[in-house]
């Protein structure tokens, strides 16, 4: 099943002339046209508390009215409009509460001359409430917990993918048969070292085709130019590599730059052509076929500026990849089971974490997250619409169907709720399938 909202992006100025197109229809009385224009601007950006309270006034309903009205609450609990709206439309209860306490402490003043010239300052007031009325917290639409009596109301372990329990000694799901272990990375983002150590790399792919170039130009040996070109490639390959992370491209990498480095350094120490100075460490053989037969010149005389900053990249790349690099691509053994991440706190953050798990296929580490940001911020359809798709993907119809419907109450544009109403009438049937197999089922 399809999960999230389509992102629309547009400037700020953009929204702004919305906002104030939408605003301009309302006071002249075009009501149709300034609805359309203030529900693109609340598609857009869901916490503009202006285009909420204008909206309240040209929708069709006080039913829609109320979502406006709450919604410009929640982003301003000081809001006076939406305050005198609800009111009107008896959705704004009146807290009472006891006369005020009060309490008068005198202080004694710093001196008798302060004490005639600032008589004020020498009496603190206190004031509190008996009755503060308290906060009801929105359950994001999800019922109690002794409504249900599934997986996710049990302390159990369950999978990180289709939500079944598991033991701690299970290698995979019995339900859905993937692997519960897996090696990953110890860091979850690369570092700036390993960000620095592919620019390194890409420098040195660049002196080799620079140097290629050049071989053209001075009219080298065409053998010697492809040579470089190659070099150019392979470099080139290695840094796509270390930039995706791949596991081969670390050691690759390492030993293709020390393998260079110990090329140039012969030939740059024995002062001789690298035909020469390869010969003494790896035969006469060797170097007389690759010599005679390809006709490869792999190293030009260290001698020339190029051929200087050329082996100091090589060696700069070398040591920092050493160094540096290992942490990123070292790799430890996790387990595949739902679990919420740590150091979120907000339900924005929630959220994405959400949608990358779901992203993996992992919609029980998904829903986790989603239920957070749904608890966090109620008042945000789009959570309970992603997490009301996700129990629907994992079977879970009641629970889809219950949050499903909270999201549709918060959802007034006329788009949005049609996608809704025609996915809670598809999650009804697909319950009502199931109920209908389990019965023939337990017949059988």
């Amino acid at each position: 099943m399809a999960w999230g909202l389509q992102s629309i992006a547009m400037k700020e100025g953009d929204v702004k002339e919305l906002l104030d197109d939408g605003i301009a229809a309302a006071k002249s009385g075009e009501s149709e046209r300034s609805k359309d224009l203030l529900l693109r601007v609340v598609a857009i950006d869901q916490e503009n508390e202006s285009a909420w309270l204008w909206l309240s006034s040209v929708v069709d309903s006080d039913e829609n009215r109320v979502i406006c009205l709450q919604n410009a609450l929640v982003l301003n609990p000081d809001c006076e409009p939406a305050k005198r709206g609800l009111e009107r439309l008896g959705q704004l209860p009146t807290e009472a509460s006891e006369p005020n306490n009060t309490i008068n402490i005198d202080i004694n003043p710093a001196s008798p001359a302060a004490s005639i010239l600032y008589p004020e300052r020498h009496q603190k007031q206190w004031q509190w409430e008996d009755n503060i009325p308290l906060r009801v917290i929105d359950d994001g639409g999800m019922k109690s917990r002794s409504d249900y009596d599934d997986v996710w109301e049990r302390e159990s372990n369950i999978c990180a993918y289709c939500a079944h329990e598991i033991d701690l000694d299970d290698k995979k799901c019995p339900n859905c048969h993937r692997r519960l272990t897996a090696r990953s990375f110890r860091y979850p983002l690369s570092s700036s070292e390993l960000t620095m150590f592919w620019v390194l790399l890409l420098g040195v792919a660049e002196f080799f085709l620079f140097q290629a170039v050049l071989e053209v130009i001075v009219r080298e040996p065409f053998v010697s130019v492809i040579w470089h070109g190659l070099l150019f490639v392979l470099i080139g390959i290695l840094v796509a590599g270390v930039v995706l992370r791949q596991i081969w491209a670390y050691p690759a990498s390492i030993v293709v730059l020390l393998a260079l480095f110990t090329v140039m350094l012969l030939g740059f120490v024995a002062g001789k052509p690298p035909e020469e100075a390869i010969a003494e460490v790896v035969g006469d053989d060797l170097v007389s076929f690759l010599s005679s037969d390809l006709d490869i010149v792999f190293l030009r005389s260290l001698l020339t500026v190029g051929d200087i900053l050329q082996f100091a990249a090589v060696t700069i790349a070398l040591l920092y990849g050493i160094l540096k690099i290992g942490p990123d691509f070292e790799r430890v053994q996790t387990r595949h089971h739902a679990k919420v991440d740590r150091g979120l706190s907000d339900a924005p953050a929630y959220y994405a974490t959400g949608q990358l798990y779901a992203e993996r296929g992992m919609w029980a580490s998904a829903i986790l997250h989603w239920r957070r940001a749904a608890a966090n911020d109620p008042a945000r359809a789009y959570y309970q619409r992603a997490l009301g798709e996700a129990y629907a993907q994992l079977g879970y119809y009641e629970r889809s169907s219950d949050v499903l419907k909270s999201a549709l109450e918060r959802t007034i544009d006329p788009d949005s709720r049609t996608y809704l109403t025609n996915l809670i009438e598809s999650v009804k049937r697909k319950q009502a399938a199931k109920s209908a197999a389990i019965g023939t089922e337990r017949k059988s």
